[in-house]
């Protein structure tokens, strides 16, 4: 989708059809012009433009310049005598809030727990 975007709003400035990019659209397009100064992408952008390539190809080119990110988990196990999770463990992972488990188990989570879990996470 990045890719699309940054040709859309290209495509937007060349034509000189300004009044469909706002501000941050166009700090956007500022910033993805200089990150994409790629001969790949700029090999991309008239076919593109002239529907010679499909959309995907855009995207594929696109997800490889990505960078790969680092990922890492942690896990942490809270005891039954200080939280009621051993209980709970069968609804976690499903829609639950806050009503419907107590606050005995969103105490036991920890800050970053009760972040995930209010997000729907858990």
């Amino acid at each position: 989708m990045e890719g699309l975007r940054y040709f859309t709003y290209r495509r937007y400035w060349e034509n000189k059809e300004y009044a469909k990019l706002e501000a941050e659209q166009n700090e956007y397009l500022k910033h993805a012009t200089e990150r994409y100064r790629e001969p790949r992408i700029e090999a991309l952008y008239r076919p593109w433009l002239l529907g010679q390539i499909p959309v995907n190809a855009v995207t594929e080119e696109f997800r490889r310049l990505a960078p790969r990110r680092k990922v890492s988990f942690r896990t942490e196990q809270a005891s039954e005598a200080s939280c009621s999770a051993q209980r709970l463990a069968g609804r976690v992972g499903h829609d639950v809030d806050a009503g419907a488990v107590g606050d005995e188990f969103f105490e036991c989570l920890g800050v970053e727990g009760q972040r995930f879990a209010m997000r729907g996470v858990l």
